[in-house]
């Protein structure tokens, strides 16, 4: 159970491109299949347009290890499909996201390389596009739950919670949401499951 009035949860699959899938435990796992779906070592995996929820939604992965540098995750709640996110045009309700991004950078060449995550929140024709930093210190391995709401994103991991408000009116006449997770690695696996309180 998600929260709410009692209500259900439950699982939405989402639709690998790019990957190889393959299971562990009650977590859909990803690894890449050798193609380049995003035009560079990627992948992504999206709900199915028949899933896409109005209800509060919950993101469960993995912690990635990220030691090579350009590693990056990014788990997106948007109006569109992934296209729409990667080439966001016009003015429509599917050029709207949030997201968390955990990246590993090659430190700008003064300090070693180093890890960090941002929330973010864009709406096509509203510059710029609001940024908040992670301040917590997840490790490798450990359980990430990603909750979002039309007002709020909370990320729990580590015994640490941290809250962000989503600007207001960002998801205004954004009838359903989908959830788009991408990968930019060679290598790295992403062990995930998405559940919807209904």
């Amino acid at each position: 159970n998600l929260g709410g009035d009692g209500g259900e949860s439950t699982s939405l699959l989402l639709i690998p491109t790019g990957t190889i899938e393959s299971a562990d435990g009650e977590y859909q796992r990803f690894v890449p299949n050798a193609t380049d779906p995003l035009g560079y070592p990627a992948y992504y995996a999206e709900l199915d347009v028949s899933d896409w929820q109005e209800s509060p939604i919950s993101v469960q992965f993995k912690w990635p290890d990220l030691t090579v540098v350009y590693d990056t995750l990014v788990i997106f709640f948007s109006g569109g499909n992934f296209n729409s996110i990667e080439n966001p045009v016009g003015n429509e309700t599917d050029s709207i996201y949030a997201a968390l991004q955990i990246a590993r950078t090659d430190g700008g060449g003064q300090v070693e390389p180093y890890n960090y995550g941002v929330f973010d929140f864009y709406k096509f024709g509203v510059e710029p596009p609001t940024s908040e930093p992670l301040t917590l210190t997840p490790s490798a391995g450990d359980i990430a739950t990603l909750t979002f709401t039309r007002t709020q994103i909370t990320l729990t991991v580590g015994g640490e919670t941290q809250t962000y408000a989503i600007p207001v009116g960002i998801f205004t006449g954004v009838p359903l949401l989908n959830v788009a997770a991408k990968v930019r690695s060679a290598v790295l696996p992403l062990s995930i499951k998405v559940s919807v309180t209904s």
